[in-house]
């Protein structure tokens, strides 16, 4: 009989992690692309990508058996500006 394996990741405070991004992102030197007029079907952005460390824990489990895993690892996160707007957090890649 096959044993069906469950496997959740779960983050430490998710409800941070876009905040903090979109707030490091507003603090770097901008270039100016984002304030460039719209050429065409072409849409200046500006972009500013910042990696921090997040940390949780992976749970394995198998019928009555429950384990634990904790990480941390390194993410890479990328926001997007385009003429008069914030930065939004537009995509992120775990770097392990």
């Amino acid at each position: 009989m096959k044993k069906l394996l469950t496997i959740v990741t779960k983050v430490d405070q998710p409800e941070f992690i876009e905040n903090l991004v979109e707030r490091l992102a507003c603090n770097h030197a901008e270039m100016g692309y984002g304030s460039n007029k719209q050429t065409g079907e072409w849409q200046p952005v500006e972009t500013s990508t910042t990696d921090i460390y997040l940390g949780g824990a992976v749970e394995l489990m198998m019928e009555d058996e429950q384990l634990n895993i904790p990480y941390i690892t390194n993410f890479l996160f990328t926001c997007l500006k385009t003429t008069d707007e914030t930065y939004k957090l537009e995509w992120c890649s775990s770097m392990s």
